[in-house]
Formats: structure tokens, C-alpha cells, sequence
């Protein structure tokens, strides 16, 4: 590995020369020169990694040379070294783009500090972040075959998705791929747990807050100010973490929990338990009108206002709300306007499905697969829509008219990669991570063969009839045309099974944040 090369520019470099031998021992190669044109020409043929910078020199100042350095060595770090206090000439230096600002008299500690910072920063990071990754790593690792309820499963989950949202920032693979299998060996742990916690859970007092539980029990009891439910639909935890950063500017996080999604994890499951503050089975029973089966062709969760209507009917609110449902960036735009009106409500739902179709897109179009290539890349992605989306303006807005703000899902997603091999009549559901269909079903190792649904908060089928739920990152294939099948949805983001990623989403409530 080479040695760093630093150019030093200073008409008085004689008396600076103990400096640049400190610098020489601690294995940096400095170039002197006590004036900048021949600087430049030496520039112009050579290579150096940062520049150390007079500003107060004969003929050509340390300001000119500035730009000069620059249009020779774009991008090239150039750290100002100078007697020169005055404000106006480190605004004029600090505009023309240098990296630091030094004032004259300089120990030489002060120099190699000032090297490390611009030189080192990157190496010196991933050291220690390799370091502090390792011993949490450990942590998890010893700590996930011990976990035996919803609480320490939710502490334990937050802990390894806030290491890996940590590693976004390095390019270290490795890393990455550590945490990626720990993950995946989790999910097996967690869907035998899930399988026999999910059924005491609908059965008894004692329960994790539940999808359906959301409504009821977080948000209408609790609007002492105008407030917004933003249900962004297939918002995985990781990536909370990751738009919470953006959202910083105008709201204040002043809670946060964790949310256990119903099963199975679909849209046509999740969504109606949130709205009608009930599983499955019991919005089916209590309002068969309103409840669409596998089988039936029409959209499934075209009742949500209502379902929402009727919840608040029968806890006996007067809540002045309202409902809205965002497909694309014309509708999302469209609400901006309204948010005026919000903040006369005591409530608005919006549910926002972007985030799900940019899921879904990865399966068939060849761009969103060259763009979501793992989970930090769908995250990088998310984050760039979201500062150019509509609801980044809607966000902020709501801020500026002094409204409260809740944030939550339906469910998450997972990466899917192993294939299930299913065998089953034609009559079956096209969802690939949860099946419902008759003399169905997956080996207990790959999938939850729910033959009592009842238990499972599902409505009951008829005879022979059956739910099977995917565990770990299956995704259920045929026998027929199987190689294509496979080829064409392994390595897609689906929902509806039971893992991590899918079952544990957030729930988080932000206060607006004084904005002029």
C-alpha cells in the first residue's frame, strides 16, 4: 500500500519544516514548495492526496490558487494553513470548496490530526465499526435461541435491524452477509413460535399489540389534537428506520412500538383487521357484507372506510374523520391541499400504497431489478423516492398546520429465494407465500398448515379446506412449468408468510416540531 502524498504550499515552508518531517515519520511523503506556481507545475505532472495551503503568499495567493488546484485536480482535499484571521477571507476559502481551515501558529499533532480526518475517516470508521459490529453480532447471535416471548423477540428484532441500517453507511460485504444469514437463521426459530404463540394470543388477554389491535387501541383513544393515520402500506421496520431520518426536520418522535401483523401477512388480511379493529374471522362474522373470501373476484379491501365507520359506531365516538387512499403521485399531490381541512378533523386516514408497488415492481420490471438488488439497496431506493414524493410534501405541510402524526403498516415483506413445493387442486389462491385451498399441504419445517382457522383469527373454509402460511424466505411453486416459475420469482420481495420481516412492523406517533 502506497504512502500518502501530501503537497505542501507556504512561502515561509523553511520554518515549517519540523512539521513535515514529523509528518515524513509518521509515514506520509510531503512535497514542499515556497511558492504555487511551481506548485501547480509540479501538480500538473504528479499526484498527491491533499494539499496543505498558505493563503498570504508573494505573487499569487493561496485564495487564486485555489481554483486553480481545482480545475488541475478536481474533487482534490485542500486544507487552508494560514496567519489569517479574518472572517471574509475564510468565508471566500470555505466558498471555494476547500476541506479545512487551520490558523497559524500549528503543532505538528494538529497537522496529522487534520491528515487523519480528511485522509483516514473512512478506514478509521469501518475499523471501529467492525469492531462494535462484531461484539453486537455475538450479542444476537447468543442471544436469539434463548427468546421465548413477543417482548424479546421485538427487543432483539429492533436490535438487529437498527445494526444493519448502521451498515448501509459501509460498503464492508462481509459484514452484511453475516447479518443477513443470522437473520435467516432467526426466522427459522421464529416461525416455531409464532405457530404456537399466535393462536394463545387471539385466546387470551396477554397479547403483543396486534394489527388489529391498532385502531382500537392507539389511535382513536388517543386524538386530544388533530391527527394524522398514515398507513404506508408493506412498511418494513428497516425501512422506518430509515424514512424516520427524513422526516426529522419536521416532526419529533414521541413514541414508538412495535406492531405484530396479523396473519397472514396480506393486504386482504392485515389491512381490513386494521381498519375494522378485528381479525379476520371475526369481520367476516360480524360483517359478512363487507367481508370478501379467496375465491371472490372483486377487490378486497374496497370497505376499509366503512369497516373504519362502523369501529368508531361501536365505540361509541362522535369523531369528526376522514379517509383517503393514495394509488399514484396525482392523487398524492392532490392532498396537500386538503390538509388545511385536516387540521379541523380530529382525524384523517390516508393509507399510501407506493411503498408496496415498489416492492411488487422488482417481480416484473427489469428496472426496479437492476435497482433493488438486497435489502440495503431497496432501502437506498425508498429513501430517494420518498424526498421527491408527494408524501414528503404532505409530511411537511401537516407539520406547518401543527398536526399530530401517526405512522404505521398493514405488514412487511421478505426477500423470497427457497421454493415450497406445493400440491393442490386448481381451485387455489395465487398469493405465493400463503395458500388457501382444498387437501393442501407443505411440510411443517417450510410452512403452518392451519387446519383449525378459527384458532388463527381466519374464517373457516368448509370441508377439507385449509390455510398454509410460508415460514423462513419460501415461496410456494407447481409442478407445472416449475423451472420458470422459480425463475421468475426467486429473489422478489412477497408478503403473507411469517417472518421477521414481514410479522413485526411499526407503530410510531410524532408530534410537529415549531416551523417558521
Amino acid at each position: 500500500m502506497s504512502q500518502p502524498s501530501i503537497l505542501w504550499i507556504d512561502d515561509e515552508i523553511d520554518l515549517l519544516k519540523p512539521h513535515w518531517l514529523f509528518l515524513e515519520e509518521k509515514g506520509y511523503v510531503v512535497t514542499p514548495y515556497h511558492d504555487g506556481i511551481a506548485a501547480l507545475e509540479w501538480l500538473s505532472k504528479n499526484t498527491c492526496d491533499l494539499v496543505f495551503l498558505d493563503e498570504n503568499m508573494p505573487g499569487i495567493s493561496g485564495l487564486m490558487l485555489i481554483e486553480k488546484i481545482h480545475w488541475i485536480k478536481k474533487g482534490l482535499p485542500i486544507v487552508m494553513v494560514t496567519n489569517n484571521s479574518e472572517e471574509h477571507i475564510m468565508n471566500e476559502a470555505i466558498g471555494a470548496s476547500i476541506t479545512d481551515y487551520l490558523i497559524k501558529p500549528v503543532l505538528p499533532q494538529q497537522m496529522l490530526l487534520a491528515l487523519k480526518k480528511h485522509l483516514d475517516t473512512k478506514k478509521l470508521v469501518q475499523a471501529h465499526q467492525s469492531q462494535v459490529f462484531h461484539g453486537k453480532y455475538q450479542q444476537l447471535a447468543d442471544q436469539m435461541p434463548q427468546l421465548k416471548d413477543h417482548q424479546q423477540w421485538s427487543v432483539w428484532y429492533l436490535s438487529l435491524i437498527e445494526l444493519e441500517c448502521n451498515l448501509d453507511e459501509h460498503s464492508d460485504q462481509t459484514l452484511s452477509e453475516l447479518l443477513a444469514q443470522l437473520k435467516k437463521q432467526a426466522n427459522r426459530f421464529f416461525g416455531d413460535f409464532l405457530s404456537d404463540q399466535y393462536p394463545l394470543w387471539l385466546a387470551q388477554e396477554s397479547s403483543p399489540l396486534r394489527t388489529d389491535l391498532v385502531l382500537r387501541n392507539e389511535v382513536l383513544p388517543h386524538l386530544s389534537q388533530p391527527t394524522i393515520l398514515l398507513v404506508l402500506d408493506n412498511l418494513r421496520y428497516d425501512h422506518w428506520i430509515s424514512l424516520e431520518q427524513l422526516c426529522a426536520a419536521w416532526y419529533e418522535k414521541s413514541e414508538e412500538t412495535v406492531v405484530w401483523s396479523t396473519l397472514p401477512t396480506a393486504t386482504a388480511y392485515a389491512r381490513n383487521a386494521l381498519c375494522a379493529g378485528l381479525v379476520p374471522h371475526l369481520i367476516a362474522k360480524n360483517h359478512p357484507d363487507l367481508w370478501l373470501n379467496e375465491w371472490e373476484t372483486s377487490g378486497k379491501n374496497l370497505a376499509e372506510a366503512e369497516l373504519i365507520s362502523r369501529l368508531i359506531h361501536d365505540m361509541g365516538l362522535s369523531t369528526k374523520w376522514s379517509y383517503h387512499k393514495v394509488q399514484n403521485q396525482k392523487q398524492g399531490l392532490s392532498l396537500v391541499q386538503k390538509i388545511p381541512q385536516w387540521a379541523k378533523q380530529d382525524l384523517t386516514v390516508v393509507i399510501y400504497n407506493t411503498l408496496d408497488k415498489i416492492a411488487h415492481a422488482k417481480t416484473d420490471n427489469d428496472l426496479a431489478k437492476e435497482l433493488i438488488v438486497d435489502d440495503r439497496s431497496y432501502r437506498a431506493l425508498l429513501r430517494t423516492w420518498f424526498t421527491h414524493s408527494p408524501l414528503s410534501k404532505i409530511i411537511e405541510v401537516s407539520a406547518r398546520h401543527g398536526i399530530k402524526l401517526m405512522i404505521t403498516t398493514d405488514h412487511g415483506s421478505i426477500q423470497v429465494g427457497h421454493p415450497i413445493h406445493l400440491k393442490s387442486d386448481k381451485n387455489i389462491n395465487a398469493n405465493l407465500r400463503y395458500k388457501v385451498g382444498k387437501s393442501i399441504k407443505a411440510h411443517p419445517k417450510e410452512a403452518l398448515n392451519i387446519q383449525e382457522p378459527e384458532k388463527f383469527g381466519l374464517p373457516p373454509l368448509g370441508p377439507n379446506h385449509q390455510y398454509i402460511i410460508a415460514k423462513n424466505d419460501g415461496f410456494f411453486t407447481y409442478p407445472q412449468q416449475e423451472h420458470e416459475h422459480i425463475q421468475h420469482y426467486k429473489h422478489t420481495y412477497q408478503h403473507g408468510g411469517m417472518t421477521l420481516e414481514e410479522v413485526l412492523v411499526p407503530f410510531a406517533v410524532l408530534m410537529p416540531k415549531s416551523i417558521n
